[in-house]
């Protein structure tokens, strides 16, 4: 009865509570506060982060901010815990019913995986007494994209918050992301009323200042940009002014500002104030990584030499990032990278690299997620030099964990409508599982073999190729079913079975040459010497290998017959590009965006096709951008020197809901349909043969 009658009083005292826009100042500076070091382990940053937190609610016990920051913490570093959490804000509705707080956090607990539900749980708040103002926030998150998007809705819901909490920054997040010009220039005007002039009173609303220079680029042609430039550099220098010397927030947003301002000195200036005052952080861990890589790029030539040399250097930088952030994973990560491309590594070196990158990794998990997972990669080193096989299938199966941990997070979302395929699962089928099946048998475990290749096969069967790449991954599947087959048949001395197989997984080859991972073989060298060993000649064996196969198409060039997406946008410099005035001309497009570390080594060949094909009246090359901020574009084009065109296209895309991967490239027909279709950086050639050289075919073709 006692109980009952608590349960009674509370929800009373629940449904007579109003809930505030903003935090109390102390809240505020609390959340803004993150331990950022890359020397402890994130267990031990967790814990102090929970027990301050603890704190603050005995302060606090009601404030919103604070209990969205605890979900955040019982939710894991990348949200692998979200059934725990679901679970447990389901718990607390239940012990405090009617609370409008534990169903707040419900709702947005089960959101993207129960949203119709949630949805309804944020409408009911929105109509009690005790109204959550957030709740139009988090509506306006679920109608922003995916299977419920409803831009009318996201608008309404964000109009509604702006009436609700005039001073608030929160509603422009979502804002930014209109497509309607008016909108944005509308709401950049409100945002700059509630920034300008900058003030150190809410080291939070420093984020916000990034987000007013993208509406405020994406809400103007790019001809009042250099205008816009001008206001950006008066904001810099207000922002520099703020009392806030050590705050890393302020440093970046000055930076975002110096960036608009193609100021690559300011940058960098600011990235060396950041290692002197933050030499603990991942920050800092980061900029000086960055730095090596910009001094050091990959060799592209892939001359052996140049690759030796490029690893040897990563490999000693690798060395003092280690000594410098030893509690880190992102050092051994790239020292293990070094050490793939070595010829030769002494046992005792790997052994080290690969123990601490994994004690690291599983330490600080909230530092990077690798994909492959890094225990498929320390297996396919230890393949490369034949170091601890007998350790690969316990890595495999420890890597295919958190792939599945990934796929269950995906597969039980219900808002996203995207067409992903395989995603990242597929990997298993590519790496894990041909590395655990000739791990095996190197081991002397052919049954255990046989068995990974039985899991092959059925996921084969019962988990047809989906979506846009199914031709390749279909084709890439049965190459490494026939290879997995060939090398099993050989170990048990089957040799004119495997020299069969591995004919059969040449004529379905899908990677370039020179791409062979440590654990695969040269089928079509290891089958000609089989069939050799077999008594068979090479007239039988050419017969055997001349089969009714189609060529696949080399350099990641695949056949397509998309659309051209109908639009009429103003490039960079002005111009008008419409859909329908590039009829009658092939058409290369290139897709890629400034903070696209892929798109870079691409960009200078797309300026040598434009260069080549500009006086060709029946070609054309341009580019669709990506960037959130189109700002970011021109003084990235002029640093850089390019001069080919470039349409800003984020809001196409998502009008279109087209996910496009980057980078990636199209080459259209007279006729407007994408007839040839590339994605994703090519290691294994230069630039310059598989998009210009290639491009140029494919444009030249009648």
């Amino acid at each position: 009865m006692r109980l009952a009658c608590l349960s009674l009083i509370a929800a009373v005292l629940a449904a007579a509570e109003t809930f505030p826009c903003a935090s109390p100042p102390d809240v505020n500076a609390f959340l803004a506060d993150t331990d950022n070091r890359a020397s402890v382990p994130y267990r031990e940053r967790r814990a102090s982060a929970e027990a301050r937190l603890a704190e603050m609610l005995e302060k606090h016990p009601r404030d919103l901010a604070l209990h969205l920051r605890r979900r955040t913490l019982l939710g894991g570093p990348m949200g692998d815990a979200w059934k725990e959490q679901i679970h447990e804000y389901r718990r607390l509705t239940e012990v405090h019913p009617g609370d409008p707080l534990y169903r707040f956090l419900y709702a947005k607990s089960i959101a993207g995986f129960e949203t119709p539900e949630a949805i309804h749980l944020f409408d009911e708040l929105l109509k009690g007494e005790a109204a959550i103002p957030q709740a139009h926030l988090e509506l306006a998150s679920i109608y922003s994209w995916g299977a419920f998007a409803d831009p009318g809705k996201v608008a309404a819901h964000l109009n509604e918050y702006r009436a609700a909490c005039p001073d608030s920054v929160e509603p422009f997040r979502y804002w930014r992301r209109t497509n309607d010009q008016a909108r944005l220039e509308r709401g950049a005007q409100q945002l700059r009323k509630l920034l300008d002039p900058p003030t150190a009173g809410d080291v939070q609303r420093l984020d916000a200042w990034e987000t007013l220079w993208a509406m405020e680029f994406r809400g103007r042609p790019a001809s009042g940009h250099d205008a816009l430039r001008q206001r950006v550099a008066a904001d810099i220098r207000g922002l520099a002014a703020l009392p806030l010397p050590d705050s890393i927030r302020k440093i970046r947003q000055l930076q975002e500002g110096y960036r608009l301002l193609n100021n690559p000195e300011a940058v960098r200036r600011l990235d060396d104030e950041l290692l002197e005052k933050f030499p603990e952080t991942r920050t800092a861990m980061q900029i000086v990584q960055s730095r090596f890589h910009e001094a050091n790029p990959y060799p592209r030539s892939k001359v052996r030499r140049d690759e030796i040399e490029w690893a040897r250097k990563q490999r000693e930088a690798a060395r003092e990032w280690a000594a410098r952030w030893p509690g880190a994973a992102s050092p051994y990560s790239n020292w293990l990278g070094a050490l793939a491309l070595l010829d030769e590594v002494e046992p005792a070196e790997f052994e080290e690299v690969a123990g601490k990158l994994l004690s690291n990794y599983e330490s600080q998990i909230d530092e990077f997620r690798s994909f492959p997972p890094i225990h498929y990669r320390i297996a396919d080193v230890s393949f490369r030099h034949d170091i601890g096989i007998e350790r690969v299938p316990r890595l495999i199966r420890a890597g295919t964990l958190e792939l599945d941990a990934h796929r269950e997070k995906g597969s039980a979302s219900d808002a996203d409508s995207r067409d992903g395929g395989e995603g990242n699962y597929g990997l298993w089928f590519s790496q894990g599982a041909p590395m655990h099946l000739v791990a095996e048998l190197r081991l002397g475990h052919p049954e255990e073999a046989r068995r990974v290749l039985r899991e092959l096969e059925a996921y084969d069967l019962a988990n047809p190729p989906q979506g846009e790449r199914r031709d390749r991954t279909s084709a890439m599947r049965k190459e490494i079913l026939w290879e997995m087959r060939g090398q099993l048949a050989e170990k048990e001395g089957r040799t004119a079975d495997a020299a069969v197989f591995y004919l059969r997984a040449q004529a379905l080859r899908t990677a370039p040459p020179g791409s062979r991972r440590s654990h695969r073989v040269d089928v079509g060298r290891r089958a000609g010497e089989l069939w050799k060993q077999a008594g068979g000649t090479a007239e039988g064996l050419q017969a055997l290998a001349e089969r009714d196969v189609a060529a696949t198409e080399g350099e990641g060039w695949r056949k397509s017959s998309r659309t051209l997406p109908d639009f009429e946008i103003t490039d960079t410099a002005g111009r008008i590009w419409r859909t329908r005035d590039l009829k009658g001309k092939r058409v290369f497009i290139n897709f890629w965006a400034t903070w696209c570390g892929w798109c870079h080594p691409e960009l200078p060949e797309v300026q040598k096709l434009y260069e080549q094909t500009k006086r060709h009246d029946g070609i054309a090359v341009i580019s669709l951008n990506l960037d959130d901020n189109p700002g970011l574009i021109e003084p990235y084009m002029v640093e850089k020197g390019y001069t080919f065109p470039v349409l800003p296209a984020l809001a196409l895309m998502e009008r279109l809901s087209l996910a496009i991967s980057l980078p990636r490239n199209w080459v259209t027909n007279a006729d407007g349909i994408v007839e040839w279709e590339q994605h994703g950086f090519q290691l294994a050639s230069p630039p310059s043969q598989w998009l210009r050289g290639r491009a140029l075919e494919l444009l030249e073709a009648k």
